[in-house]
């Protein structure tokens, strides 16, 4: 059996029957019982951001239930990059008194730029023993990732093209490792990094292949050049499944046939687990003074679309300035809906945007706006306009030659593709974005009114 989790976020509590990492734990723990020497857990990387819960620890605690758990690897996906990746490597270092984690952290094409070597602490493949046979599990992050990383967070690291790193160490597992079995795991959803991986022979056969990054249940099968099926599996986020692909082993000639594989929808009837529910319960109540304060009431169901639709305008009316981007990314799918009634506190809007993106300002010509606009993933202020071909600012017409004052994210400020590091008056105004969300809605109900963010 391997078992896999994919894009956990850090969805330590349960939230309106979904979710919640007691029920996974459950499932996990059923399995292992009934076959504890033919069980491997892997996860897919993004583990911890995306909750306050595993903010307030820096992903501390959902370590320390995945060891209660059990799990064997992790390979590192590109939301561990939000802290500083030495913050989660630090969990590795050998050193108790800052908490560790008890399964190696995989990232075999995480190289520096300078050295082309591996960082410290990060693994490119771990081998373990199970039920007579040896497997090898090698991880990986999708190649051009970098792109979903800020900038000065990624600035010394490159990743290199998964396959061509992955050769040769599934080659070095097998002939020098003695490996039966090799999996892959990749924050990574490449048909073609899997197809790639799937038409490797010989000694550097992959056997199966977890994915993650795009949130997806998905599980099927690659079919090689040499005829193997090879499973490939993708669980969700949030630990609302858990992919599993199981191979029938013969022991005599230390080989497995017969792969299946499928995602399992978590049991909403089973949301308790005495080892971790003490523990939940204990960070819950240190938290509870800063992340169990109300801010507001929705006054009408509020889905994602409104919600992207309204943080630019939240920028940009905090700021002050002509207009206000953000990317649509950074407000979390995972958080909507929110129902009409439903209180709003501070752990709600770190779920809604868990990440510490920093507001920068600067003065753009007319003609470069209209190069960001041409992103769709980029949501804007409602004071651009459009009318047809037409772009409107505050009502006027744009001009493509007049300065205007801008408003974005840190995470889009300093990303080469856009223009705003050639802006003029560049200035990093120290305040966050998450901040002036909170802001915001504390604002719209400081007068007994409910929080829309239509209005």
């Amino acid at each position: 059996n391997i078992l896999a989790v994919t894009d956990f976020h850090g969805a330590i509590e349960s939230n309106g029957g979904r979710f919640g990492i007691a029920r996974m734990a459950n499932y996990i723990r059923k399995i292992d019982e009934k076959d504890p020497d033919g069980t491997v857990v892997i996860a897919a990387g993004d583990m911890f951001q995306g909750t306050g819960l595993s903010y307030y620890s820096k992903g501390l605690s959902v370590i320390e239930m995945m060891n209660t758990i059990g799990f064997d690897a992790m390979a590192i996906g590109n939301h561990e990059f939000d802290w500083g990746l030495d913050t989660i490597l630090s969990y590795r270092d050998g050193k108790s008194n800052n908490g560790e984690a008890d399964f190696p952290i995989l990232g075999a094409n995480i190289l520096y730029d300078d050295t082309n070597e591996l960082p410290e602490y990060v693994e490119p493949y771990t081998v373990i023993e199970r039920g007579g046979l040896t497997i090898g599990i090698v991880g990986y992050i999708g190649y051009g990732l970098e792109e979903d990383i800020a900038t000065n967070m990624v600035d010394d690291y490159y990743f290199a093209m998964p396959v061509e790193v992955i050769a040769p160490l599934v080659t070095e597992m097998r002939s020098q490792k003695g490996c039966d079995v090799v999996i892959a795991v990749g924050h990574d959803a490449s048909d073609a990094t899997n197809k790639a991986l799937a038409n490797l022979t010989g000694d550097s056969k992959v056997d199966a292949i977890v994915n993650g990054h795009l949130h997806l249940e998905s599980a099927s099968f690659v079919t090689s050049t040499d005829g193997r099926k090879v499973p490939v599996i993708q669980a969700g986020s949030s630990g609302e499944c858990v992919g599993v692909i199981n191979f029938d082993v013969n022991q005599e000639t230390q080989s497995i046939s017969n792969p299946t594989v499928t995602t399992v929808t978590m049991d909403s009837s089973k949301a308790t687990n005495s080892k971790l529910d003490k523990y939940i319960a204990k960070i819950v109540k240190e938290t509870e003074p800063f992340f169990g304060r109300v801010l507001g009431v929705a006054e009408e169901k509020v889905s994602v679309s409104a919600a992207r639709l309204w943080a630019p305008n939240v920028v940009q009316k905090y700021m002050s300035v002509d207009i206000a981007f953000v990317n649509s990314g950074g407000i979390r799918a995972d958080a909507f809906p929110i129902d009409k009634g439903e209180e709003i506190d501070v752990a709600k809007v770190y779920q809604i945007m868990p990440f510490d993106n920093i507001i920068k300002t600067c003065e753009l010509k007319g003609s470069d706006i209209r190069k960001i606009l041409n992103n769709s993933s980029i949501m804007y202020s409602n004071t651009l306009v459009r009318d047809g071909s037409k772009l409107f600012i505050n009502g006027k017409e744009l001009d493509n030659d007049k300065y205007y004052t801008v408003a974005t994210v840190d995470y889009l400020f300093d990303k080469t593709e856009y223009p705003f590091l050639k802006g003029q008056n560049i200035k990093n105004e120290g305040i966050l974005y998450r901040d002036l969300l909170i802001l915001d809605i504390e604002n719209a109900t400081k007068n007994n009114e409910k929080w829309n963010p239509t209005v």
